[in-house]
């Protein structure tokens, strides 16, 4: 099989020309992502089989851009921002009796490359340009107007799993995945284990226990900033062993697959010690820290795959959080209450129409609690404070929550066949009642607190070829 995807989005900014002169734009602001992909599976009988695959994929931002603003201030924003990884991937498996053993290797090559020079560094105007490309801390907390990283690594993993049906009741599985950074000049280990016991037919108890490790890390903790999660979102690689993320999960749960109506119920509780998360407090104190921290949780999910009606509900309570050395905070990503649901329905028998709703606890943020007037570069204070030179002073670390996340979405989705064709065109209405789901905070030098801003109605029509 071979398969390739390319999308490209364009903030094609309209310069005004009472604000801006002399505009000079040899690239738009641009997000683009590509992935190419070759895979190859080979099964000789219904107990071995192997697949190689080799993959390249590319994402980044670029922009290109010099203009005078208002006539007195030059601009210039230039940005090659680009994460690319290229590998190869062997997967195999065997089967005997009641054991399957899977093993396989993955080689890959990640490269990280960011370049930006946004200017001018007064505030206002950093602030104003956000419309016309993306502020520096959308890359990551406290991120300079000016900034340059490279950095690059080979990964090699290894790795093997067994499943064994040991009696009609009991089912284990465990496996081992060895990984070889070489940046790091360092090995990590990663074991897992997994056990079903059924009750019954009708109740299954499971259990698990997994270690993992994570060696790319975002420096997204503070809300406070125009930083929310973006596609421009900055990565770097761990750059000393003992500083790399990782996690022991544990996990305990029930599964009641045959209930009245069709209906399946799985239940499972869980708990994450997570080591070496990054943390950022101030652009001065502690603009980078790795921190322990904890999420523990239930999730409940049911579901009802067949039939007229199909569709599920899923729910979640949990709560994350981080320690330093003084107290434990939430992470800015903890959402005490998740609620999920979705239906499907047949009306016709080539058309769909999909209905889910999503609410949510609103995420924590570090709120601001004071403002004093800055200074400029010759270390004069601004002669309209009301307009520019604010700093704003924060409160405890993520103290306070955004408001509370409530969407709704309808589609409806068709399938003709067409020749050696399937189309399937689609409609799609996303947030239908206009639920203001804050999306992120930005705190404004004119006013006297942060508000949140928010989302809005978003159509969505396209059409699917499958062939």
């Amino acid at each position: 099989a071979v398969s390739h995807y390319h999308s490209t989005d364009v903030n094609d900014k309209d310069y005004s020309p009472d604000l801006y002169t002399q505009v000079s734009v040899t690239e738009p602001i641009n997000w683009y992502n590509r992935i190419s992909h070759v895979r190859w599976n080979y099964t000789p009988d219904d107990n071995n089989g192997a697949e190689l695959s080799v993959y390249r994929s590319v994402g980044g931002t670029n922009a290109g851009v010099s203009s005078v603003y208002n006539r007195t201030q030059p601009i210039r924003y230039d940005i090659d921002n680009k994460i690319s990884e290229a590998g190869v991937k062997f997967a195999g498996y065997y089967k005997y009796t009641t054991v399957k053993l899977t093993y396989g290797v993955d080689l890959k090559h990640i490269r990280l490359h960011y370049r930006w020079d946004i200017q001018p560094e007064t505030k206002i105007i950093s602030r104003d340009i956000i419309n016309l490309t993306p502020h520096p801390q959308l890359f990551f907390d406290y991120a300079p107007n000016k900034f340059s990283y490279e950095r690059s690594t080979t990964l090699a993993e290894l790795y093997a799993s067994i499943q064994k049906h040991v009696t009609e009741r009991i089912d284990i599985s465990m496996g081992l995945r060895a990984s070889f950074v070489k940046s790091l000049h360092a090995w990590f280990s990663s074991p897992y284990i997994g056990i079903q016991y059924a009750l019954s037919p009708d109740i299954i108890i499971t259990a698990g226990y997994g270690r993992y490790f994570q060696y790319l890390y975002a420096l997204k903790d503070s809300k406070s900033q125009n930083n929310t999660d973006s596609p421009f979102n900055a990565y770097f690689l761990s750059s000393e062993a003992q500083n790399v993320l990782h996690s022991d999960h544990f996990a305990l749960g029930m599964k009641l697959p045959h209930l009245p109506l069709g209906l399946s119920v799985e239940v499972e509780g869980f708990f994450k010690d997570r080591r070496n998360v990054a943390s950022s407090y101030s652009e001065i104190d502690r603009p980078l820290v790795f921190e322990n921290g904890a999420a523990m949780g239930v999730d409940v999910l049911v579901r009802k795959p067949e039939g007229f009606i199909k569709g599920m509900l899923a729910y979640s309570f949990s709560r994350s959080f981080k320690r330093n050395a003084e107290y434990e905070y939430f992470v800015n990503s903890d959402r005490t209450h998740t609620l999920k649901g979705i239906v499907s329905i047949m009306p016709l028998k080539k058309l769909t129409f999909d209905c889910s709703v999503n609410a949510a606890t609103g995420v924590p943020y570090t709120d601001i609690i004071g403002k004093y007037v800055g200074y400029d570069d010759k270390g004069e204070r601004y002669r309209d404070p009301s307009v520019r030179g604010w700093n704003p002073i924060y409160g405890r670390k993520n103290g306070v929550r955004t408001k509370a996340y409530v969407r709704a979405d309808i589609g409806f989705t068709g399938s003709f066949p067409f020749k050696k064709s399937i189309l399937k065109p689609f409609l799609q209405f996303l947030n239908i009642f206009d639920s203001p789901n804050p999306y992120g905070v930005v705190w404004k030098p004119s006013e006297q607190s942060e508000h949140q801003k928010g989302s809005s109605v978003i159509p969505s029509i396209g059409l699917i070829v499958d062939f």
